[in-house]
């Protein structure tokens, strides 16, 4: 809801949907055991329905070529599209178990939220405000061996899994690094008013309004996120960067290598990351490959446009991509991510929030449509199968009747409502 302050009347927000709420006790129809194909049953009937489908908005089936489905040159609806929307009909109408809804985690990144999902994120992430983030997140190299997707550790440096490095600390490698490369124009700013962009900001830090204010000016829209190979070295704790290298180069003993990596510049964001060499003692830690996609489409739909360079199909050309990560308590990897900042899932998928059919009872979806391989109590390890009672016939279009128009194209966004938007969905408890 958004306060317009011309007229101050309120605006609403609305989805275009029509959302039906999870019916809040399954209806049952018979006991598996009472129910089979071999058996007369009396009071019950046979025969068909004949029915008739009025378009009250263009309609187009696709037939996978870009055409509205056909057979023998005559357009029809498929028995297969009129028998799912029967289906899931009859799943609401007669308040049966929502059997196929999609089973996806949902992920958040609470940190910039001033919600309770704040303080979920940080006790997962950075459990103790007052540490930086890289005493908690883990960085490490993301590979593919053996047909498996695994992260090598990194050597820490003291309490850090990775650098902080503050773009001030990186102007004297600007032969080395692309202007894109940095976030900020400082040159520009020295070239405007001869004064030093950085030590500005420091004096600014006390002024947030102000100093946001000349971050934006000379924010370098032509940044574009990259991860280089780097020599480094370390004096006590201090870290800094010798030198940026090339994709190929030779390596000498008593000397590390990293990557210097940045992914975006949002949020008027300061600084760099320095993934530190690997642990060549540590094992190599296993990625389950729905982590994997989920950090896919993570890349692919950040907010800004794709992140290029870093979907993980880069590892064909680079061998090897900085990336970080979490662990869960059993040492088993909970979330991957670009930025330290990365998301991590809910506690619960969507069935896990959904009771589960436990006593062997069919409801009306299931008698009539059949299923197969379903788990019909806890115990059952094999799963049961039923053919379905119904079946349907193509649904052909009507010749005789004047008032059909064929339109060529209608240009239109065919979406379903996103998992990402899911809290806009949620009905409210008044």
């Amino acid at each position: 809801m958004s306060k317009n302050s011309s007229n101050k009347n309120f605006d609403y927000a609305s989805a275009p949907y029509n959302f039906i709420p999870f019916p809040d006790k399954v209806a049952y129809r018979h006991n598996i055991n009472d129910l089979t194909h071999d058996k007369f049953y009396k009071n019950l009937k046979s025969g068909y329905i004949e029915y008739s489908i009025k378009t009250l908005t263009p309609l187009f089936v696709d037939n996978g070529k870009g055409e509205f489905f056909k057979i023998n040159d005559e357009y029809v609806i498929p028995a297969g599209t009129v028998r799912g929307k029967v289906y899931s009909n009859a799943e609401i109408l007669s308040s049966s178990y929502p059997r196929f809804i999609k089973d996806k985690m949902f992920w958040h990144r609470g940190c910039f939220e001033d919600t309770v999902l704040k303080d979920v994120y940080e006790k997962k992430v950075k459990p103790n405000k007052n540490d930086k983030i890289n005493k908690y997140v883990r960085a490490g190299y993301l590979k593919r061996e053996n047909g498996k997707w695994i992260i090598q550790p990194t050597v820490k440096v003291g309490e850090k899994n990775f650098e902080i490095i503050k773009e001030e600390r990186l102007t004297y490698l600007r032969k080395y690094l692309n202007d894109n490369s940095y976030m900020y124009m400082d040159n520009k700013y020295k070239e405007d008013t001869k004064k030093d962009f950085w030590k500005e900001i420091d004096n600014l830090r006390k002024q947030k309004y102000k100093k946001e204010q000349l971050l934006n000016k000379y924010l370098n829209t032509g940044f574009k996120p990259y991860f280089k190979n780097v020599v480094y070295w370390v004096s006590d704790e201090n870290v800094n960067i010798k030198c940026i290298l090339g994709n190929k180069y030779k390596k000498f003993e008593n000397t590390k290598y990293g990557m210097l990596m940045n992914s975006n510049n949002l949020s008027y964001k300061q600084v760099h990351y320095l993934i530190y060499e690997e642990d060549e003692k540590a094992y190599p830690i296993e990625i389950q490959q729905h982590i994997i996609n989920q950090y896919n489409i993570n890349v692919k739909l950040r907010q800004n446009g794709e992140i290029k360079g870093f979907n993980s199909s880069e590892i064909k050309k680079r061998k090897r991509m900085p990336i970080f990560y979490i662990v869960d308590e059993k040492g088993q990897i909970l979330s991957v991510g670009f930025t330290p900042y990365l998301k991590i899932p809910y506690k619960n998928s969507i069935k896990q929030l959904i009771s589960v059919n436990k006593d062997n009872k069919l409801d009306y979806v299931q008698a009539l449509f059949g299923f197969s391989n379903e788990n019909l109590n806890e115990k059952d390890k094999d799963g049961y199968s039923l053919k379905g009672r119904l079946s349907f016939t193509n649904a052909k279009l009507v010749k005789e009747n004047k008032n059909i128009k064929f339109i060529n194209r209608i240009n239109k966004v065919l979406s379903d409502p996103k998992p990402t938007s899911f809290q806009l969905y949620l009905k409210q408890e008044p």
